[in-house]
């Protein structure tokens, strides 16, 4: 029984680490500001970057 019980606390701890990993990924693809970019979040850059590109080809 032991042994299932460590098994289920290494499971909760693999959990944790991905939930941190989502959460770490989110912040920094959504929040983040890169002041190189102009200090938007690169989520915000690639969705400009699209709606630019589709404005174009509608223009051409």
């Amino acid at each position: 029984m032991a042994h299932a019980a460590g098994l289920l606390a290494g499971q909760d701890r693999l959990d944790d680490v991905d939930c941190a990993t989502v959460e770490w990924v989110d912040w920094f693809t959504h929040r983040r500001l890169v002041e190189p970019i102009g200090d938007i979040p690169p989520a915000e850059l690639k969705q400009s970057y699209y709606r630019q590109q589709q404005e174009s080809a509608k223009a051409a």
